[in-house]
């Protein structure tokens, strides 16, 4: 409500309402809008038209085409017409190879940050969305949150960010699922699968209709390079130590690029104990890294999952998310970053086109050394 200024006859001010939230990424510090932090808000927003927000202050509504407020404070049109949902969460993005998927990744980082009330309802609660997914696949199969057809790729995701609690997985979904983890997760890159990856087999069996996400049977064997984690050293070649000139750029012959001294870049643990303190490599927990993911076009990384023998099963239980490198790759691709913020006075580097293709050989040269690793059969449950 306005007030008269003190002294005028004709001037009256007011507070500005709170300005209602654009992108999911302002919802952790925005306390006028709380019903924006649950998890079964999400599918209402994403598939309903047209929605009527009942705020604090003032109504809101929200159609495809605009966003209109009893203030005028909130308005705001759409151009692009795109959007899967109008306002407030991510649209598809038209450069991608696969526009769907892309939306699947996307919903699910937006979906896995909301919080519920019971842990049984993660994949009921975006039922409704996978059940719209699954119009525009009719010959895929939804498995507990992920896609059979975008298998090995959909089992790439990792959680982001690091929680500051522990938070242990739930036990009625697959390990392989970012449903088993009570944390946000994500999709990072635009992976092509490695070559020697192969699905053999899809065990599932959905508990009632398939896109609510539970499963009374559930395992994927992969026949896959499994790389032990005691042979993976994590670098240190950081963007920092490049910067400071602690690590030159040098040019590594490609026959001095050798399997065992591939490296870890990152790792990321589906549960972590402590998000205050970095997480250690390798885990005492032991096990395998299945490299998974290649990019040598454009990102020149690789990446895998961390798996453990699951104890009294016969398979093994997903554990993290791994970024596979070699140090002169990192190094190389840290040294075109530096070089492309103008810091060539102070790197004696070459030039950001040159960086390019040396990155992009040692790529290649990395992808045919794990491609080039024995294969085995694995059962992630």
């Amino acid at each position: 409500m306005a007030k008269l200024v003190p002294g005028y006859q004709d001037i009256y001010v007011r507070q500005q309402v709170p300005l209602f939230p654009d992108h999911w990424t302002q919802l952790d510090n925005n306390d006028g809008y709380p019903l924006f932090n649950r998890g079964w808000i999400y599918q209402e927003m994403r598939l309903s038209p047209r929605v009527l927000h009942f705020c604090k202050e003032e109504v809101i509504w929200v159609c495809q085409a605009s966003q209109r407020s009893e203030t005028g404070c909130n308005d705001q049109d759409y151009n692009d017409g795109k959007s899967f949902k109008p306002t407030l969460f991510s649209c598809v993005n038209d450069n991608l190879h696969d526009k769907a998927q892309f939306t699947w990744h996307r919903s699910v980082q937006e979906y896995s940050r909301l919080n519920l009330t019971y842990d049984s309802d993660k994949t009921i609660a975006l039922a409704g969305v996978a059940q719209r997914m699954q119009r525009t696949r009719p010959d895929d199969r939804y498995l507990a949150g992920i896609w059979e057809k975008h298998l090995p790729i959909d089992l790439l995701w990792m959680v982001w960010p690091t929680p500051k609690v522990d938070r242990p997985r739930l036990a009625r979904y697959p390990s392989w699922s970012w449903a088993s983890v009570k944390s946000q997760v994500m999709w990072d890159g635009n992976w092509s699968p490695l070559r020697s990856v192969a699905v053999r087999e899809v065990r599932y069996i959905p508990n009632g209709p398939s896109h609510t996400g539970d499963c009374s049977t559930s395992s994927i064997t992969l026949q896959a390079p499994l790389i032990d984690v005691k042979s993976l050293l994590h670098t240190q070649v950081t963007p920092m130590r490049v910067w400071n000139g602690k690590i030159s750029y040098t040019v590594t012959p490609l026959d001095g690029i050798r399997l065992e001294e591939l490296c870890v870049k990152d790792y990321k643990p589906d549960s972590p104990s402590d998000g205050s303190a970095p997480t250690r490599w390798p885990p005492v927990s032991g096990g395998f890294v299945i490299p998974l993911g290649v990019n040598v076009d454009h990102s020149f990384a690789f990446c895998g999952i961390h798996v453990i023998k699951k104890p009294e099963r016969d398979g093994y239980e997903r554990a993290g998310h791994v970024g596979i490198s070699h140090d002169a790759l990192l190094t190389s691709n840290y040294a075109k970053f530096l070089h492309r913020l103008k810091r060539d006075d102070t790197l004696q580097v070459p030039s950001t086109e040159a960086l390019e293709n040396t990155s992009r050989a040692y790529a290649h040269r990395i992808k045919g050394l794990l491609e080039g690793l024995q294969v085995s059969h694995i059962v992630l449950v």
